[in-house]
């Protein structure tokens, strides 16, 4: 079967003297030395054999450049799973001790601090980024992460999640402390109005525990803790992810149950995924897609990779019955979906809640 170039191959090169001067896709195979007498200014070599180190080492002796004379092909990159792969930063926020937001390189593991706060989720909008600090409200920030606009509420509302609705031009907020999602224009910050999902009017403590909130094409999305209003009464199967009728006000259908502290949403075109934290686990509809050994809150993704946020594990009592291995790290744990692998990049804080993937250069 012949191969269709993209761009002109001259020819190949390969370290098997018997295959020099025959031909290979309709190209000659010469041998390496045949590089040497290249003009390097003129020459790109693609490395389509699963010897990248060695290979890498050898062009390297004849002065040749990774990046700039020779890459490696994408399809032995993919086989090769993380060494070759190129991540595009992420934006991490923290809340609790050594709260704040991250600038996160993947790649070399450098990590800046950007801003300090008790931070939740966080919402593209245009230029800014809108953060939610649990004591400080909605923060608007430039592309400096410089804080340009707030709109303060008390520490009693507990905003946890953010959403944009960009055909309203509103953000929802999840106010977890009144079982309420804020509606804010999305200009001023100001709240507009509320959805109450709340089973009383004026409860004595919230019932639900709202934590994530996701818009998608006219739908709206919520996580919390208990469906019922009993997590209180330390009952963790009640959990749920749900979905919002945003015309009635209330909450329009139940769309996976039997979750243990969920939080993180994240719809990537082809279905939902959700961090089932207490479980340690992550969700693709309703299978567990990723089990961790870790408590996961805060998700991303970017081509086949997940971002998942593991923070410290608090309560041990709730997990030593049932894992056997708990990490106590925070960080990112960066896991490929086709392969099954992962690597970890460890943060300086205790506890992650959103993550959210910057454009690349």
């Amino acid at each position: 079967m012949s191969v269709q170039f993209r761009y002109p191959v001259a020819y190949f090169v390969d370290n098997d003297e018997s295959k020099w001067g025959k031909t290979f896709q309709g190209r000659i195979v010469a041998s390496p030395d045949e590089l040497a007498q290249e003009d390097l200014d003129g020459v790109v070599v693609v490395i389509a054999s699963t010897a990248v180190e060695e290979i890498t080492v050898q062009l390297e002796r004849m002065g040749l450049i990774s990046g700039l004379n020779f890459l490696v092909s994408p399809l032995i990159a993919g086989q090769m799973g993380e060494k070759n792969t190129i991540h595009p930063k992420l934006l991490v926020s923290c809340f609790e001790v050594d709260g704040g937001l991250y600038l996160v390189d993947i790649n070399s593991g450098d990590k800046k601090f950007l801003l300090e706060g008790n931070l939740r989720g966080m919402q593209p909008h245009g230029d800014t980024i809108v953060v939610v600090d649990e004591h400080k409200g909605l923060i608007r920030l430039d592309t400096d992460f410089i804080e340009i606009q707030r709109c303060e509420m008390p520490d009693s509302v507990n905003m946890h999640g953010i959403t944009f609705n960009p055909d309203e031009n509103v953000f929802y907020v999840n106010e977890t402390g009144r079982d309420r999602i804020g509606i804010y224009d999305a200009e001023t910050l100001n709240r507009i109005n509320e959805i109450n999902l709340g089973r009383e009017s004026n409860p004595a403590f919230e019932q639900h525990h709202i934590n994530d909130v996701l818009y998608e094409n006219g739908r709206l999305f919520v996580s919390m803790f208990s469906r019922q209003g009993v997590w209180r009464k330390n009952i963790w199967s009640d959990g749920c992810l749900a979905s919002v009728d945003i015309k009635a006000n209330k909450l329009d259908q139940i769309l996976l149950g039997g979750l243990k502290q969920p939080h993180s949403i994240l719809n990537d075109g082809g279905g939902m995924w959700i961090c089932n934290s207490m479980d340690c686990s992550v969700w693709f509809g309703d299978q567990i897609m990723c089990q961790t050994n870790g408590y996961v809150r805060g998700l991303a993704k970017h081509q086949h990779y997940l971002y998942i946020g593991q923070s410290t594990m608090r309560r041990l009592d709730r997990f030593a019955n049932r894992f056997n291995n708990i990490s106590l790290d925070c960080g990112i744990l960066v896991w490929n979906i086709d392969n099954k692998t992962s690597r970890f990049v460890s943060l300086p804080a205790k506890s992650v809640f959103d993550i959210l993937v910057l454009e690349t250069d």
